[in-house]
């Protein structure tokens, strides 16, 4: 297979990828992202009780208009036995906090926590009961506006 090369007037070729890559930082630019980030956490209760330690909370930015379909990254929080939690951006794992503005929220839960039927075949765990969120916990019809300066007041009651 035959190589690509650019000449650069009077100089080495310059291969194609790093031609590219130069274009494409050009394009891009210098990694500034378009979004603002604050802290936000709170706590999660499911009919007066906290939620469940090991369960997510998942908060997904919604743009200022139908067009803006890149808002930024989502959240997610793990809650404590408490039911606290913290966000991080699901983007880069060790930023915290979420897109300021608002977002949908949802709790979810995780595999090892959903339970199974005893006489399934299936690697769901045995005898342990499914926990089971209500409806508004999933749908989307959850929302939180989230401040310029962040909070610590990201409370729901599901």
């Amino acid at each position: 297979m035959r190589g690509f090369a650019v000449a650069v007037s009077g100089r080495r070729p310059l291969s194609l990828s790093v031609l590219v890559v130069f274009s494409l930082l050009l394009i891009v630019g210098c990694g500034g992202r378009d979004y603002e980030l604050a802290p936000v956490s709170g706590r999660i209760t499911v009919n007066g009780e906290p939620l469940a330690a090991g369960m997510g909370v998942t908060f997904q930015p919604r743009g200022k208009t139908p067009e803006d379909l890149r808002p930024g990254p989502g959240s997610y929080g793990i809650a404590d036995a408490d039911g606290r939690y913290s966000l991080k951006t699901m983007v880069d794992l060790d930023e915290e906090g979420a897109v300021v503005g608002k977002h949908v929220v949802r709790l979810a839960i995780p595999e090892e926590m959903r339970g199974g039927d005893p006489e399934s075949d299936d690697d769901m765990p045995r005898g342990r009961p499914a926990i089971v969120l209500p409806k508004r916990a999933q749908d989307g019809s959850v929302e939180f506006e989230v401040p310029s300066g962040g909070t610590d007041q990201a409370n729901f009651d599901f």
